[in-house]
């Protein structure tokens, strides 16, 4: 059995899929009298979610993902130029491919059947900066088999699993990731030594301000989305308040109309007292006037 094939075929599955299908493969292999494609398909790694929505991306957007690796020949040549204009235009580009390729791996995979919050797009948006900046990062995110999110300066995504060539329909590896500038030559003066060393020293101050302005980027959209959370929290507490206060009027408006038959039904009540009590007083005089004619008959 092909080890390659397999691979392939799991890291294009959703990682709650993964597990039984990476063990039913290897259970085939081992009933195949295959025992090593066993062992070496048992050994593959789960991807995280981050991951997958990675391999998603090359095999559902493989066009759009290729043109994002080909922007890192484009930012490290403008770096050893120190070519602003440039460097400032890659940038924006890079931004907004990565943002456009992070919102298409979301809706991938809601197409998949699996939903996806911010923490695993914000890790792939990470990854996909990283693979810019980072060639072998680059190689693990074009292999299609990712199995964790990866920073600047990690090493391979992949996992314990097979590396070999891949299909035609998934991206090449070799293909995409651009080569890292060579190191200047040794200078035969002070001066060129000097003009090296600081053109070391700017391209280093780049990359360091290109790394926080993409800390800066992922830090504001944090905090945006935390506000979207507050202004949501807080119209949800507004309406339960209008809820409240439109309960506490119908209370009120309730209280004063049982206010209003209390006081209703006191003054009927006091008003039957005083027939009562008047009753009385004629029922008393009607007796002694009974009681004196008795008494003038006797």
């Amino acid at each position: 059995m092909d080890v390659e094939q397999i691979a392939d075929g799991l890291y294009g599955l959703p990682p709650p899929e993964f597990t039984a299908a990476r063990e039913q493969a290897a259970a085939r292999a081992r009933a195949s009298g295959d025992p090593v494609t066993a062992d070496r398909v048992h050994r593959l790694r789960r991807p995280t979610l981050a991951a997958w929505l990675g391999n998603l991306l090359v095999r559902e957007h493989p066009e759009e993902l290729r043109g994002l690796l080909e922007l890192a020949s484009g930012l490290r040549e403008a770096q050893a130029r120190l070519d602003g204009d440039q460097l400032r235009e890659l940038t924006q580009r890079r931004r907004a491919v990565v943002a456009a390729l992070t919102s298409q791996a979301g809706q991938a995979a809601t197409r998949a059947g699996l939903s996806v919050g911010e923490g695993p797009l914000g890790e792939l948006e990470q990854t996909l900066q990283a693979a810019l900046t980072d060639p072998a990062v680059a190689d693990a995110v074009a292999s299609g088999r990712l199995t964790s999110a990866r920073n600047p300066g990690s090493a391979t995504a992949q996992g314990p699993g097979p590396r070999g060539n891949l299909p035609e329909s998934r991206l090449s590896a070799s293909r995409l990731s651009a080569s890292r500038p060579a190191a200047p030559a040794r200078a035969p003066s002070r001066a060129a030594g000097d003009r090296t060393r600081q053109l070391t020293e700017a391209q280093q101050l780049s990359a360091r301000a290109a790394e926080q302005a993409e800390a800066a980027e992922a830090a504001a959209r944090k905090a945006r989305a935390q506000l979207d959370q507050a202004a949501g929290r807080r119209q949800r507490l507004r309406e339960q308040i209008d809820q409240l206060s439109e309960r506490l009027d119908q209370l009120r408006t309730d209280e004063r109309r049982a206010a209003a038959t209390e006081r209703d039904a006191r003054t009927r009540v006091e008003s039957t007292d005083r027939e009562a009590r008047r009753a009385g007083g004629r029922a008393r005089d009607a007796a002694d006037r009974l009681r004196h004619l008795d008494q003038r008959a006797a």
